[in-house]
């Protein structure tokens, strides 16, 4: 066991065992709580505050199929803000679809400096203003959900996990769907060492409506137009036809 008082603990040689006890504490070894330098330990008896998303919780957005993607984002707002200045080196940012009803596909827009190496792909390098905040480690179908995750660098800040979520875009696969559905949209974000949980990680979420795609108008009565063309010069004219418009998507 961890003595409660503050201060450090050190350990000649602690056996493997311990040392997996320690990381099993909290679930929280690099959010705050626990910090390990080879055999040795550090506890801090006050834990971290977590991240916060703002201005994206209940936000939705449309996304006709068929069409361009869509950010997540609607205000494109949305910001980060870190209380414990916990630091974000192998932290993570994840977007997940659950339960999707359709076939989704998440991805980035390059836009305020984002930039991507090798687009949406797994091992494509996230940069901010050509510098690298992240690697996109995960990007497809899991379960439960559609999951993309990107792992963050030491060089990400609060600010640049935010301006990577207001770049953050849906669009959904199937095309050819006549169905309306919603989608929900989570995004975390988690500092230290990606371990997932209260004291590290906050998270938002944001609704996408999937509609189909419009339809143009159809125009009937001009199969076989009979014109009139005796009047030289003038503008032919239609005998006997009956032209309907319709909106297809009304």
């Amino acid at each position: 066991t961890i003595p409660g008082e503050s201060g450090a603990q050190t350990y000649d040689s602690p056996s493997d065992q311990m040392m997996d006890e320690l990381r099993m504490v909290g679930n929280s070894i690099c959010a705050g709580l626990f910090y390990f330098d080879d055999l040795e330990a550090s506890y801090s008896p006050d834990p971290p505050t977590p991240p916060v998303i703002l201005n994206l919780s209940g936000e939705t957005v449309s996304f006709e199929r068929g069409g361009d993607p869509v950010r997540i984002d609607a205000g494109l707002d949305a910001v980060v803000e870190d209380p414990s200045l916990s630091g974000w080196s192998h932290g993570l940012l994840e977007v997940r679809v659950l339960f999707a009803n359709g076939d989704p596909v998440l991805g980035f827009e390059e836009v305020d400096g984002v930039t991507l190496s090798d687009g949406a792909n797994v091992g494509s390098v996230v940069s901010l203003g050509g510098t690298e905040v992240g690697t996109i480690i995960e990007n497809g179908p899991t379960s439960s959900s559609f999951r993309l995750t990107v792992e963050l660098t030491s060089s990400a800040t609060a600010d640049a996990v935010g301006t990577l979520i207001r770049a953050v875009a849906f669009s959904d696969a199937d095309i050819m769907s006549d169905e309306t559905t919603s989608e929900l949209v989570i995004v975390y974000v988690t500092t230290g060492c990606g371990l997932r949980n209260e004291i590290s990680t906050g998270w938002a979420h944001a609704n996408v409506e999937v509609v189909p795609p419009r339809t143009p108008p159809a125009i009937t009565g001009l199969d076989a137009a009979i014109f009139d063309e005796e009047s030289v010069g003038a503008a032919p004219q239609l005998l006997g036809q009956t032209v309907t418009v319709t909106d297809r998507d009304s």
